[in-house]
């Protein structure tokens, strides 16, 4: 059984998850962060994927 599995081509997911350094389980990437700035009666939501926050980190590490 193991052989034959090893054949099937591996979803599209499975490549991109070697371009995300630090989220293992790549369905968690997509989940959305949202955060809410207010700040002198003015609301802006700031939306970030878990990508995008490990963009940040890995930006602030190396800084």
């Amino acid at each position: 059984d193991d052989s034959s599995n090893s054949s099937i081509t591996p979803p599209p997911s499975k490549s991109l998850s070697t371009s995300t350094l630090t989220t293992t389980n790549n369905a968690l990437s997509h989940i959305p962060i949202v955060l809410q700035l207010s700040s002198n009666s003015t609301e802006q939501t700031l939306i970030l994927t878990i990508d995008q926050l490990s963009c940040v980190c890995e930006a602030i590490q190396q800084s």
